[in-house]
């Protein structure tokens, strides 16, 4: 069963070689290049790999080589048939940023046994928690109860939009019970909302996963219909309205308004960092000989990943890869990066399964800021980032300058290699950014 799991992990090189062989074969890019676009069935697909490991890509930076290389993305058009085109899926989202303490609501958790908010571990849990507390409410300013009353996976009716191209123009889409599946769909007394959540955080998302329900339930209803992206991280949600200017444009996706709630007190300052900082002695950086120096940039997705192992351990390769939404490639360096600052271990040698360490297990126990403060405390505690958060944060050294600085540290002290040293060094700066931001701080420009 492992070893099956495992081939699966290698989900994004397989269905990157697969599309290469696809495209290929079908003369693909010549037919989009006439008619603007390519029609192929899920049969035709399952010829190289089942469909489902092939035309489900939540971000761009998801999409296998072959696609992203050709600015080509995948749509369902209807049970069986998928379109191919140089069209734009994704709308980017704003930096989750939550270092402004005056701009983020606090919730009033309940008492309640079998909802846990301080303990939220999934998608479905954080809607169950948003509406429950009356988040969602707050949020919507309706003024009204709303309740929840569709869910999950169904097909769409027939419908057709535009959809911006790459090179240019746009192309008329019709699709006609194309499955899709909604996180919650809720009423109240004024409007119809649809919301998509997420606990994992990507630069975009799938502007479908808002779209396909909008337009079904557009010729369903009668009442306005909201349209909520949820993100659920590090015991913060964000929320983010969007509105479609033209109900037939795919691409016309607008971002209304947005806000971040929470359970905790997130007052973590300036102070608490610096003394933090001083009362640290670092460790040298020895590492051991299956952990190397971390490339992972975005500590935000170590974070992520510790939280959902906590109700999903062990955790295989394949299993990290299909959650992050990233190559294996990717997500092994998230996943060796939390192995870095002891927050996650394997079960025995040689093995791909993860689980978390005691330590990450009492981090997880502790309130918001007692939380930033320890895993900042494990990134500290390594040489290398307490003395570039010294030269960073106290001497307002630039990022740019430091980057160099940082390069040559490493190889003088034979972390890594000239080669990697740069892409090592914007890890240090990324995870330094990353507590820099929980007082934001300011840094030299």
């Amino acid at each position: 069963m492992t070893n099956s799991v495992n081939k699966e992990a290698r989900d994004h090189t397989l269905a990157s070689t697969a599309w290469e062989k696809i495209i290929h074969d079908y003369d693909i890019m010549d037919e989009i290049s006439r008619k603007g676009y390519y029609c192929i069935s899920a049969k035709t697909i399952k010829k190289y790999r089942e469909p489902r490991l092939m035309a489900k890509w939540d971000s761009n930076e998801n999409l296998p080589a072959a696609l992203r290389e050709r600015h080509l993305n995948i749509l369902p058009v209807s049970r069986s048939e998928y379109l191919l085109s140089n069209v734009n899926l994704y709308e980017p989202l704003p930096e989750f940023v939550t270092s402004e303490p005056g701009n983020i609501n606090h919730i009033t958790q309940l008492d309640l046994e079998s909802l846990d908010c301080g303990n939220i571990t999934s998608e479905s849990n954080a809607i169950n928690a948003m509406v429950a507390t009356g988040t969602l409410d707050s949020f919507l300013g309706d003024g009204d109860r709303t309740v929840e009353t569709f869910n999950g996976r169904m097909g769409t009716d027939a419908f057709c939009f535009e959809i911006n191209r790459y090179s240019g123009g746009s192309l008329t889409v019709h699709v006609d019970r194309a499955q899709m599946e909604i996180d919650g769909g809720f009423e109240n007394q004024k409007n119809v909302i649809i919301i998509e959540a997420k606990n994992v955080l990507h630069p975009d998302f799938h502007i479908r996963q808002l779209y396909y329900p909008y337009r079904v339930w557009l010729q369903r209803v009668k009442k306005p219909i909201r349209l909520i992206f949820c993100q659920y991280y590090n015991m913060m949600y964000r929320l983010i309205e969007y509105r479609f200017a033209d109900p037939q444009n795919y691409s016309s996706i607008e971002r209304i308004s947005s806000a971040y709630y929470t359970f905790q007190d997130v007052s973590v300052t300036e102070s608490d960092i610096i003394n933090l900082w001083k009362t640290i002695t670092p460790v040298p950086d020895v590492l051991k000989p299956d952990i190397p120096f971390p490339q992972a940039d975005k500590m935000d997705r170590i974070i992520s990943l510790m939280e959902h192992m906590q109700d999903n351990e062990p955790m295989t390769t394949a299993d990290i890869t299909d959650y992050m939404g990233l190559d294996v490639r990717q997500s092994n360096y998230y996943a060796s990066a939390g192995r870095y600052l002891d927050l996650f271990e394997r079960q025995s040698h040689g093995s791909t399964e993860c689980t978390l360490t005691p330590q990450a297990r009492q981090i997880l126990s502790l309130d918001y800021k007692n939380r930033q403060l320890a895993l900042a405390s494990r990134i500290l505690s390594h040489q290398v980032f307490h003395e570039f958060f010294g030269r960073l944060f106290i001497d307002k050294i630039s990022p740019a300058r430091l980057r160099s600085e940082v390069a040559t540290y490493l190889e003088q002290r034979n972390i890594c290699n000239h080669t990697t040293s740069k892409r090592r060094a914007s890890t240090v700066l990324g995870w330094l950014r990353w507590i820099g931001t929980l007082p934001e701080f300011t840094e030299s420009q």
